[in-house]
């Protein structure tokens, strides 16, 4: 599900690591696999990304819970367990699956 229309608000996210992130950003991406967790990407109005991930496996499991700050949405999207709920998120932000080189 991604919510690349909605406008810039502020926003502010829990950060397992230390303090919460706040800024004014809007909502690229908002999804949950089975594989990943609930991975959900925003953009911030600076042009940063942010990236928060929170996976577990049963209640009470928590594999990962991680808030990331990136660059790019590439940098981002590169952190994600390697497969297919990868591949799917970089569809849906629509991200080329491939590289082409020379």
């Amino acid at each position: 599900m991604t919510g690349s229309a909605k406008s810039f608000e502020p926003i502010e996210l829990e950060n397992p690591a230390g303090p919460n992130l706040a800024f004014v950003g809007r909502k690229l991406f908002d999804g949950d696999y089975h594989d990943l967790g609930f991975v959900r990407i925003y953009e911030t109005q600076g042009g940063q990304y942010v990236l928060r991930q929170r996976w577990s496996r049963r209640p009470g499991e928590i594999l990962l819970d991680r808030l990331e700050i990136g660059a790019t949405l590439d940098s981002l999207v590169a952190l994600l367990k390697p497969g297919r709920s990868a591949g799917e998120v970089r569809r849906a932000l629509g991200m080329p699956d491939s590289i082409t080189i020379d």
